[in-house]
């Protein structure tokens, strides 16, 4: 057999195989236990915010701008699995954190032994014993570390959004561009939560405007157009004879919204969530609500498919928009329309409607 033979099987065969089970079993383990998950994640941190707001006490102007949350791979190759948490008065790694602290994170890979074991397996089921040594198994491990930590980016940025609710982060409102991120140490970061200033789109001179909140506004006749709204909420607005063409709503969050005689063209929806809104005599033409891999600055991150719930649609019309790609829940549709070829249906792994936007509409429930 050709050295190239047997690597294109391995990767194939093996360790992409492998790696699938693992993300699928992740997946079911986490969403199983998600509460647990939940106090194990984000009650540490709800801790750090306290003790950092103890550290910032004897100064009423400290601010600081960053929390890195940071897996360590050296931990992971000893069998214990840490995040490290710090605060930084600027551009983190470039200078001492104000704050340090570890948290356990082992329940990020609840399935790894199971994945070794399945590409061992694998490896001699293929007879590939003799070509694929342990060391080569151990740097395609590295691999599958990666997938797991951007795999779930997008879920810790799900149950984070919980700190919201505590009056610590309150408390760090008053610090304009704070960032919580998510990552590996001295690599990559990937913002989770962003506390940004509030703004007026239109009179917004950069097309990029993430993170940010938007509360009982009214758009009439306007035009959304190659904008970046990614993780942005949209709270009690109103939106009527208005186009949105071209723009891109990852992550973000709709609450109580209403929509009449709206046109939605070549939009992205990716891990959005449209929680108790009104869409009436409104086209989706070209939208893409299917989840997926999505270039996110130098990492690619894993959206969800974006989730209706609560909602009222009236006279809807779907144009080249696959309905079956979205999640819809609770919800009431009357004299919708469609005008597309049918796709697979999309296999959810997260209901972008986490519990951090239950808990934001108290009145709503399962």
């Amino acid at each position: 057999m050709e050295s190239t033979d047997f690597k294109d099987i391995f990767e194939k065969d093996c360790f992409q195989a492998a790696v699938g089970e693992m993300l699928r079993q992740t997946d079911k383990v986490i969403q199983g236990e998600l509460e647990l998950v939940m106090e194990k994640f984000v009650e540490p941190l709800h801790e750090f915010l306290g003790k950092l707001l103890e550290t910032l006490e004897p100064d009423p102007e400290a601010s600081v701008k960053y929390i890195c949350i940071s897996f360590l791979r050296s931990a992971m190759y000893v069998g214990e699995p840490v995040l490290l948490v710090e605060a930084y008065r600027d551009i983190p790694f470039l200078e001492d954190p104000i704050l340090v602290r570890e948290m356990d994170g082992s329940w990020l890979f609840p399935c790894w032994e199971q994945y070794r074991q399945n590409l061992e397996q694998s490896i001699r089921q293929q007879s590939l014993g003799r070509y694929v040594r342990e060391p080569e198994r151990k740097s395609y491990d590295s691999k599958a570390i990666s997938f797991v930590l951007v795999y779930l980016t997008v879920c810790l940025k799900y149950m984070v959004r919980k700190l919201e609710t505590y009056p610590e982060w309150q408390e760090l409102e008053r610090m304009k561009e704070f960032t919580l991120s998510y990552g590996e140490y001295m690599d990559w970061q990937f913002p989770l939560l962003r506390i940004r200033e509030e703004i007026d789109p239109f009179l917004w001179d950069d097309r990029e405007m993430s993170f940010r909140k938007f509360q009982n506004r009214i758009y009439e006749e306007k035009a959304f157009q190659d904008w970046i709204m990614d993780d942005c909420v949209f709270r009690e607005c109103t939106f009527r004879h208005t186009v949105f063409e071209g723009t891109q709503f990852r992550s973000t969050r709709f609450f109580d919204c209403i929509f009449e005689d709206c046109h939605f063209r070549e939009v992205e929806f990716g891990g959005s969530s449209i929680l108790s809104c009104r869409v009436k005599n409104t086209v989706f033409e070209d939208c893409r609500f299917l989840g997926g891999l999505y270039q996110q600055g130098e990492t690619k991150v894993f959206y969800p498919a974006c989730t209706f719930r609560w909602s009222l649609l009236e006279s809807v019309h779907w144009i080249q928009t696959p309905t079956n790609e979205a999640v819809f829940a609770d919800c009431q549709i009357f004299d919708e329309t469609k005008d597309y070829e049918e796709k697979a249906e999309n296999e959810i792994l997260y209901d972008t409607a986490g519990s951090a936007d239950v808990e934001s509409n108290p009145a709503r429930s399962d």
